[in-house]
């Protein structure tokens, strides 16, 4: 197959010139095909995806669960006669927080659930230690929080995801709203002692569940909603935290 890459490729282990195979191309005597990298899924990954599949069947239990990622967003800055960063780590950019679920008419409210939970920029706003170039001292920056640290991404659910599912879901708080998270370090475990205490606070039960290992494509927010995030946030430049945060809120 790797002889097959390209047409200069295939000219060249077949004996055919160039020209012939793109008049064949064009004709439909061979076509072009893509192909992606899948997971190499164990015995075990398949069960479990087998699993989760299942749990999802029912119409009540694929509308009660909830979808959060995190993502990055790159600032893109203008065209300018000449730009220069002293590393590409100066480059500006921000994590968020995303919270979706399933679209639905909502007969509580009478009106119709987009699915959109929230989404929430994980930094903090501190005081600038001196003066530089950029700004002068004690003015108000925003800086990204330390992602990797468990209790940030435990007080964005308690403080921002709980709260706003509570506030925006469609239907009875007493069914059991699923929060599907991925397998990154920093997420929580489904049996945090704090998270399920949280949940059940007001007289819901919320609580978190994990994507089986290695199925990227269980993951809604990947698959969709973040990209048509970026379409929207690269049409306008922003040079600073702030105004990337408020593109990318304004896009979702």
């Amino acid at each position: 197959m790797s002889a097959r890459q390209t047409l200069r490729c295939l000219a060249s282990t077949t004996g055919i010139p160039k020209t012939t195979l793109m008049r064949h191309l064009a004709a439909g005597f061979f076509r072009r095909a893509t192909t992606c990298v899948m997971p190499k899924l164990t015995d075990v990954h398949k069960a479990r995806r087998l699993a989760f599949a299942l749990a999802h069947v029912e119409r009540k239990r694929l509308e009660n669960a909830s979808h959060v990622m995190t993502r990055y967003y790159l600032t893109k800055d203008e065209l300018a006669p000449y730009q220069a960063c002293p590393n590409r780590r100066y480059i500006g950019k921000n994590m968020f927080l995303a919270a979706v679920a399933r679209p639905r008419y909502d007969a509580k409210r009478k009106t119709y659930f987009d699915g959109k939970i929230g989404i929430w920029p994980i930094v903090e706003y501190v005081r600038a230690q001196r003066s530089s170039a950029n700004r002068a001292k004690c003015t108000i920056e925003v800086k990204n929080a330390n992602t990797t640290r468990k209790k940030v991404y435990v007080k964005m659910l308690k403080e921002k995801v709980f709260p706003a599912i509570r506030q925006l879901w469609p239907g009875r708080k007493s069914l059991c709203i699923k929060v599907q998270q991925d397998n990154a370090g920093p997420h929580v475990a489904e049996d945090n002692a704090d998270i399920l205490e949280a949940g059940i606070e007001h007289g819901w039960t919320i609580e978190m569940t994990c994507q089986p290992p290695r199925s990227p494509d269980l993951n809604v927010l990947d698959l969709g909603l973040f990209n048509a995030i970026q379409s929207v946030q690269y049409r306008y430049p922003t040079h600073n935290h702030q105004g990337l945060i408020a593109v990318v809120e304004d896009a979702f």
